[in-house]
């Protein structure tokens, strides 16, 4: 009897900004999580904050959809969401974030809202600033624009608004400032060319704290032997971080299935056979996958003496990669169900 597959593949990572306030509250109808101990409320006072701002775009908070490995436990899950967040900023230990779990097809998916900004624990107090330069006609006292010869300029983006006695104007606030942490890396949009390479690079970045999360989870599982991943670093080119991204999302799956079967034989009984003689034959085929990872190639048949590559030095194309890493997988999960099959009890 085979394991429950741990199907991942890592490549699908969707995020959208939320314009609308509907998109939220259908959200919250259903079953939800969030880092909040009263999510609600703080819902209610984000939601509300924004509709009271002035601003002819709005952007509640941000939707995430991400794929995750299926085959995890609960407990597991939810700590991938808060590894991921913290990842992405510490802040998030204080701005509220929902999400939620679904299949869809053969995938599994977390369904993230993330908002922005965090709730003042008491509200506070802040002088009222300009949001942009303002101009005014010396003749008419109106607003002008910066070119208009009769333009003077009146104040600063930043300077204090103050009252007709001269007083700062303040205000009460209960939310901070927005800070976009699932934005483009840059300012302006510019063309659509770049916009979609900041957006292409963003994604990228998001992946690999993916990674990172899922690694730190699957260090919390008794864990005895596991693949190592390669190093990732932020300063390696696009085309090697990518590679890279995709080995390890291999590697983690393949040792995600190595603890669960590690984690069951410390648990169950061996069905006929001794407990050394089954830790000698897992030890045996884990060292196999060590030795494809070492080598960075494997044979499909031993009738054939045509090598699959895995290595990421090699000029390969990311299809053939992929679909080398791929066969890898399937390779690792026939002999790990294969161990499997033949010394754990069924339950």
């Amino acid at each position: 009897m085979s394991t429950t597959n741990l199907e991942f593949n890592g490549q699908f990572i969707q995020r959208l900004d939320i314009h609308e306030r509907c998109i939220i509250t259908d959200f919250i109808k259903e079953k939800f999580y969030s880092n909040m101990i009263n999510p609600h409320k703080a819902i209610n006072t984000l939601l509300s904050y924004e509709d009271y701002r002035n601003h002819k775009k709005k952007i509640y908070a941000v939707s995430l959809r991400i794929m995750i490995p299926i085959g995890l436990t609960k407990s597991q899950e939810h700590e991938i969401v808060k590894n991921f967040m913290l990842k992405v900023s510490l802040n998030y230990k204080v701005i509220c974030y929902l999400y939620k779990f679904i299949t869809k097809g053969n995938g599994r998916y977390i369904d993230v809202i993330a908002f922005d900004r965090h709730i003042y624990e008491k509200p506070e107090e802040k002088e009222q600033c300009y949001k942009r330069d303002m101009y005014i006609n010396k003749n008419t006292g109106r607003t002008t624009k910066a070119n208009n010869p009769d333009a003077i300029h009146r104040c600063k983006k930043g300077d204090v608004k103050k009252d007709k006695k001269g007083q700062p104007i303040k205000v009460i606030v209960t939310v901070s400032n927005k800070k976009r942490y699932f934005n483009y890396r840059d300012g302006k949009d510019g063309n659509s060319d770049e916009r979609k390479k900041r957006f292409t690079s963003l994604i990228d970045y998001l992946k690999g704290l993916l990674i990172q999360a899922l690694s730190r989870v699957i260090q919390t599982i008794q864990l005895t032997l596991r693949l190592k991943s390669k190093q990732y670093d932020r300063t390696y080119s696009k085309n090697k971080r990518i590679k890279i991204l995709n080995y390890n999302q291999r590697i983690n799956l393949i040792n995600l299935k190595l603890a669960r079967m590690q984690d069951t034989f410390y648990r169950r009984k061996v069905l006929g056979s001794s407990h050394d003689e089954a830790l000698r034959d897992f030890n045996q085929m884990f060292y196999s996958l060590v030795r494809i990872t070492q080598n960075e190639e494997f044979k499909i048949s031993l009738k054939k003496d045509y090598k699959v590559c895995i290595s990421l030095t090699k000029h390969l194309s990311f299809k053939q990669l992929n679909d080398n890493l791929d066969l890898f997988v399937k390779i690792a999960d026939r002999k790990i169900d294969d161990w499997h099959e033949k010394y754990l009890v069924i339950e």
